[in-house]
């Protein structure tokens, strides 16, 4: 769950302070209602995913949830 600043608090703050956290989340939000969001809410879209790509694109996490992909036998 997310538990960042709004998009109010980051709306005038350059894309290069937000965190990663921050750029997945509202990507992920923005890029799910693209169909619905406003030419603004797209330009905003676009130009987190250009800082996305500016630093090298999404890190991947893993974790103690990831799940082999093959069969583990004992």
């Amino acid at each position: 769950m997310y538990a960042g600043r709004r998009l109010e608090e980051l709306q005038n703050a350059p894309l290069s302070s937000w965190s990663w956290e921050e750029l997945a989340y509202f990507k992920n939000s923005l890029t799910d209602l693209e169909d619905f969001i406003s030419d603004e809410g797209a330009r905003l879209l676009r130009r987190i995913e250009g800082e996305i790509r500016n630093r090298g694109g999404l890190p991947e996490y893993g974790g103690s949830y990831d799940l082999p992909s093959g069969i583990i036998t004992d």
